[in-house]
């Protein structure tokens, strides 16, 4: 057991911090169905256009402390190296008042925009809790 003061089960070095972790289907072209939504603190995720969906959160938070997105692979036994990736976060800093927005954008091996069907988007976010800390 180290020296260091822990917030959290998570053992936390920082105080405020809040992890969200989520995930949807992708549905093509249309608005993920929101039954395959997994986790919470999400409000909404849109089909934006080809291969982008717009990830608006529940709440405001001062900033995101880190982000990561996985394409759930074919399970066909090889990988057709398609990934996804988060782009700049809007209203960080904009207090509790104002949810959190950024896209998701996916892509073939090639990096071809693309709208993929039946396929799980998982999200993982550390956020910093707008009252706490700096």
């Amino acid at each position: 057991m180290s020296a260091r003061q822990w917030y959290s089960d998570a053992q936390d070095t920082s105080q405020g911090l809040v992890y969200l972790e989520f995930s949807f289907l992708a549905n093509g072209a249309s608005d993920p169905v929101t039954t395959s939504f997994r986790g919470g603190g999400v409000a909404t995720v849109s089909h934006a256009a080809t291969g982008r969906y717009l990830v608006t959160l529940q709440d405001g938070y001062r900033y995101v402390s880190s982000k990561a997105v996985d394409l759930e692979d074919l399970g066909t036994g090889s990988d057709d190296g398609a990934y996804a990736t988060i782009g700049p976060v809007a209203n960080e800093g904009s207090g509790h008042t104002t949810a959190l927005t950024f896209n998701v954008y996916t892509r073939a091996a090639a990096g071809t925009k693309t709208d993929y069907s039946a396929r799980r988007v998982s999200l993982c976010l550390v956020l910093k809790n707008s009252g706490n800390g700096t």
